[in-house]
């Protein structure tokens, strides 16, 4: 028997889990990340940071030394071998609750699951499908997050939330990352999308991989300086449905869309990105 190992991922920055409908050991759990290259503004129109995914990673983890790798316009899946059967768990009470906060606003856009544009939305730059295994979550300090006016959702006051979220599979002896190309960009002879499979290679017992879809522009803070805003959140909205995205926009009026603020802080300017989940 080979020896066991354990695959280590974490998600950073604006990263929306959602259960699959019809889970199977091998698809549980969808991962949506939004962005854009250029300009574009939230409902409440103020401009959305464009943003970049990448997976990163140890060199010893990925073959021929890849350390940081471009995601955007890719589908992502993990191919396993499993000694035994893994741990499993669902996610972290800790990654903010869309459901919760938006209520009965919390309808998403079915196109974000598509692989072609349209109907998937062209600021989906990014999608991972995740089996099944654990989670858990690296947390911050505590945030206070409005819920959305008319949705009948219920806020987080000075709550402690998820600044990434970590999912692990455990007794493996053999993985793989499977690239797929959104939009069928590279095609084979019989139309389907090429892919590009990336073994992973264990140290010490662990692969250690990061995904991240973070600002292209970050603000850099001074010595001791913390985020006090979380503008980015307004990405999440962008995945609901059309229709609830335009009611939303009407109960707001001039009003700012709902976001995570430090406690007391309510000015312009930060970003501080926080995965979210969706239907757990």
């Amino acid at each position: 028997m080979p020896p066991t190992f354990t695959l280590y991922v974490t998600f950073s920055g604006i990263c929306a889990f959602i259960p699959i409908a019809k889970p199977t050991p091998k698809r549980r759990t969808f991962v949506v990340m939004p962005g854009l290259e250029g300009a574009g503004n939230a409902l409440d129109d103020e401009p959305l940071c464009p943003h970049d995914c990448y997976l990163r990673s140890p060199r010893a983890a990925l073959y021929g030394e890849i350390y940081q790798l471009p995601l955007k316009g890719k589908r992502v899946k993990f191919l396993l071998e499993h000694a035994g059967e893994p741990d499993v768990s669902e996610l972290p009470d800790e990654a903010i609750d869309m459901k919760s906060l938006f209520g009965k606003y919390c309808v998403l856009n079915p196109g974000i699951f598509k692989r072609r544009s349209p109907p998937r939305p062209s600021f989906i730059m990014t999608q991972v499908i995740l089996p099944v295994g654990k989670f858990g979550s690296t947390t911050d300090r505590p945030w206070t997050l409005d819920a959305v006016v008319g949705g009948g959702g219920q806020a987080l006051v000075g709550a402690t939330i998820a600044h990434e979220v970590v999912f692990s599979v455990n007794n493996l002896i053999k993985a793989s990352l499977r690239l797929e190309t959104l939009d069928g960009s590279q095609v084979a002879l019989d139309g389907v999308p090429q892919a590009q499979e990336l073994p992973l290679y264990a140290k010490k017992s662990k692969v250690e991989l990061r995904i991240e879809n973070t600002c292209k522009d970050l603000e850099l803070l001074g010595p001791g300086q913390k985020p006090l805003r979380d503008r980015d959140f307004k990405w999440y909205y962008e995945l609901l449905d059309e229709g609830v995205k335009q009611t939303i926009r009407e109960k707001l009026g001039s009003d700012d869309l709902p976001i995570p603020r430090w406690p007391g802080y309510s000015v312009a300017g930060d970003h501080d990105c926080f995965p979210a989940r969706v239907g757990y």
